[in-house]
């Protein structure tokens, strides 16, 4: 990956994240973000007797009492990810800001059921915002508003605009 390939991916991750900061309740919290070149550093935990290490596409390390995390992004893993992939990901990663601290005092694979309510909350999070847009645009088709006069004044603070400016 060149650096200006790697320069476009990390503002779509940068703009994905910002898209979503906000509606998740994470405004308050430090957020750092980290960027491997390599992705040899991203690896689940081995499960099992199989010696066999899934690379990931991100990881989160949040340190919840003092409300910062960091979020690790494998870009080769995420060179060719797709809007809807690249989206999935970061709310994933996203959902570990919130949820990491309940993993505290639990067995070793307590990280397994984090996982698992990350991924379905990631999935329920974006469900939701694409079924309240499509919604409030359908919503918007079929509204029929009253003028008001606002039509009016629309045209005549540009007509005025316009007389000012010519």
């Amino acid at each position: 990956m060149n650096d200006g390939e790697f320069e476009a991916l990390r503002h779509r991750l940068l703009a994905v994240l910002e898209r979503w900061r906000s509606p998740l309740g994470l405004n308050w919290w430090r957020l750092t973000y980290e960027y491997d070149r390599t992705g040899q550093d991203l690896r689940l935990p081995e499960s099992g007797p199989s010696t066999i290490k899934t690379f990931v596409a991100a990881e989160t390390t949040p340190d919840w009492k003092y409300l910062h995390a960091t979020i690790l992004f494998n870009m080769p893993k995420l060179q060719e990810a797709d809007d809807e992939y690249m989206e999935y990901i970061v709310v994933h990663e996203l959902m570990h800001v919130l949820l990491h601290e309940t993993r505290e005092g639990r067995s070793e694979d307590g990280w397994l059921h984090e996982e698992r309510v990350a991924t379905t909350l990631a999935h329920a999070f974006i469900w939701t915002r694409q079924a309240g847009a499509t919604d409030a645009e359908d919503k918007a088709e079929h509204l029929d508003v009253p003028d008001l006069g606002f039509q009016e004044l629309r045209m005549a603070a540009n007509g005025a605009t316009a007389n000012a400016s010519g």
